[in-house]
Parts: C-alpha cells; structure tokens; sequence
C-alpha cells in the first residue's frame, strides 16, 4: 500500500510540476501564436505546424512509427535522415541521449552512407511556419542539417530543458545545424 502511494504521489507531482497532459485552451490561431510568442522557450524555437491534409498522415507516419515521441531525426536534406546511434535507439525518448546524438552531429558534419538512411519526404507534409508576428508556409530548405522535435501543449514544459540545450547547440554551431518543432496541436483547426 506505501509503494502504490509513493507512485502515485510521484506522479502526481510529476503531473503538477511539468504540467504534462493539460487541455489545449486555444479557440483561434491568434491566441496560439500569441502563447508561442510569449514563452520564453517557445518563442526561440522555429515552430513548424502542419494543416488539414498532413495533420493525420503525419502521426501515422512519422509519430506511430517511430519509437521517441519528441525526436523526429535528424535530416541532411529533405529524405536523407542521419541514424539514431546505437545508445540512443536504447532509450529514445531520454533527452541526454537525444542531446549527446545531435552533439556528435556537430563534431562529424561529413556524414558517411552507413550513417543515413532515405525516408520519407519531409516536405510532403504541408507545413506553415509561425514567424513572430504570422504563420506562413514554409519548409526549411537552407543547406543546414535540421533537427526536428515534436511539441505539443499536452506535454507541458517537460522537454523544455531538451528545446533550450538544442537550440544552444544550434547557436554554437554556426548556424550549420537548426532546430524546429513540429505542433502537434490542431492548429489548422482553429480560425
């Protein structure tokens, strides 16, 4: 009975600190960029959201098929994604590991072929990319090697920790690397 508290208790602190697994408030795109906007994390991060048509295709096949919730990969151009190392595939969804991959990203930009793989196209998902003032389309297309995370308001501020240390990394790596989010709220739901 003492251990089924200390869990509970456990997760509900979790629960109440990260504030993981909150209802999205937003009724319009407005009051949504408006929030990017003022978070201090958020708003440092280049917040990609996807519409209609992609929204689903998206889950299905990125995020049901990947083992990490919050890394999508790491993409040289637009369907050549760098592999997970070995000790990341172990624990996907540990933002340590997920930090030390992209930091051995930054020290070898010359990947060799055994450490790539062709996916699926990224820019066959239809993005818009909340600038401060406006979402507008975009897929990032400079030739830098561009990590992808996921977001979503349901996952509180947990991995924010994990968005400020990339984006540093990104900043420290001369613009060669950069960094976006992809919402996974239903943004293209709202007026």
């Amino acid at each position: 009975m003492g251990l089924m508290v200390f869990f509970m208790s456990c997760k509900y602190y979790a629960f109440k600190t990260y504030k993981i697994d909150r209802r999205c408030p937003f009724k319009n795109k407005k009051d949504y960029v408006f929030f990017i906007q003022k978070d201090p994390v958020l708003h440092d991060c280049n917040m990609l959201v996807l519409n209609d048509s992609s929204f689903s295709s998206f889950f299905i096949d990125f995020l049901q098929n990947k083992t990490s919730i919050v890394f999508i990969g790491a993409y040289i151009n637009d369907s050549i994604r760098i592999k997970n190392s070995y000790y990341l595939n172990q624990q996907p969804n540990c933002s340590d590991r997920i930090i030390d991959d992209i930091k051995k990203i930054c020290m070898n930009m010359s990947m060799p072929d055994s450490l790539v793989i062709k996916t699926e196209k990224i820019s066959s998902y239809i993005f818009s990319q909340i600038h401060k003032s406006d979402a507008q389309p975009s897929i990032p297309q400079e030739p830098k090697i561009k990590i992808y995370l996921s977001y979503s308001y349901a996952y509180g501020n947990y991995y924010y920790a994990l968005y400020k240390k990339i984006n540093a990394i990104c900043r420290q790596s001369h613009y060669s690397i950069s960094l976006y989010l992809i919402s996974l709220d239903p943004f293209y739901q709202w007026n």
